[in-house]
């Protein structure tokens, strides 16, 4: 389905997409790169959305069925990032980093959110290009300490590389009139033998 405007890859879960007036769920669309084994839909790119599983069948077999999509614009955003380096804490080899709880202290006025993107990587240059495991935060939750090891694990991303990067991405609320804060974050790491 092609759309008018632009999708923002960091908003497009904020959209609506309704088939028959039932909403369907997105699938992020920073982590998913097919529909499959997943229902709702998801962002291709800027103008280009998939449907996938029931949705996809039933726009298909239906010749009354109605689709319809709307996606606020995008509100402000802005990126904090930090670089963690469990080699000034271990010796690796023979020991490997496991990474351990993200901690944060931010306000959430109505309407906003912080996306923590966790990336790990064998050496600093890496994490540019590494794949992110997403935790999204509003004043609702979820609350740290949150277990970034399990996190990585849930995403497929190895949990035991020496490098991590966290960037907090805060999100202003849709009509650009509010902003959360973030006064602190902090990634914890042990040192464990390696196997």
């Amino acid at each position: 389905m092609d759309v008018t405007g632009e999708i923002d890859p960091d908003v497009a879960c904020l959209g609506e997409v309704r088939l028959g007036g039932a909403l369907l769920m997105c699938n992020d669309p920073t982590t998913t790169t097919s529909c499959t084994g997943r229902q709702g839909w998801r962002r291709v790119d800027d103008d280009t959305i998939e449907l996938c599983g029931n949705a996809c069948t039933t726009l298909l077999s239906d010749p009354d069925a109605t689709l319809t999509g709307q996606f606020p614009c995008a509100p402000i955003t802005g990126r904090y990032w930090r670089t963690y380096d469990a080699t000034e804490r271990c010796a690796i080899p023979p020991n490997r980093a496991q990474w351990g709880e993200l901690t944060w202290d931010a306000d959430f006025p109505a309407g906003t959110a912080i996306t923590f993107e966790i990336r790990t990587a064998d050496t600093e240059a890496g994490l540019d290009a590494a794949v992110a495991a997403r935790l999204m935060v509003d004043a609702t939750g979820p609350t740290p300490p949150v277990d970034v090891g399990m996190l990585l694990r849930t995403a497929g991303i190895p949990d035991d590389r020496p490098f991590a990067r966290v960037t907090a991405v805060l999100q202003g609320s849709v009509d650009r009139a509010r902003s959360p804060v973030l006064t602190e974050m902090t990634l914890s790491n042990n040192c464990i033998p390696a196997e």
